[in-house]
C-alpha cells in the first residue's frame, strides 16, 4: 500500500492530517484513472490502455512500455516491441 493511500485515509479520523482527500488520493495512485480524469478535463496525456486492452486489441501497433498500474519510482517498467512478446513474457 502506498503511502499517500494510508495518509489520506486518516485524513477523515480524529488525526490531522495535510494531505489531499483519500478519494482524490485514490485516482492519482491509478494510472489509468489519472489519464481518464486527465482527458476528460482536455489535459494531454500520453495514450494509456490497461494490458488487457493491448493484448485484445488490433489497433495499438509498435512497441510499448508496461508499467504497475499502481506502483512509482520506475519500479517494474518492461518494454515490449509487438503483442506477441508481451504474450511470451
Amino acid at each position: 500500500q502506498h503511502e499517500l493511500d494510508k495518509i489520506s485515509g486518516l485524513r477523515n479520523s480524529d488525526i490531522k492530517v495535510a494531505t489531499i482527500p483519500h478519494n482524490i488520493a485514490q485516482i492519482c495512485l491509478d494510472k489509468l484513472k489519472t489519464c481518464d480524469i486527465l482527458t476528460k478535463y482536455g489535459i494531454r496525456a500520453p495514450q494509456t490502455y490497461s494490458l488487457r486492452n493491448y493484448i485484445d486489441s488490433e489497433k495499438i501497433k509498435g512497441s510499448v512500455l508496461v508499467k504497475p498500474n499502481t506502483s512509482s519510482a520506475s519500479r517494474n517498467i518492461l518494454r515490449f516491441d509487438n503483442r506477441e512478446s508481451c504474450l511470451l513474457y
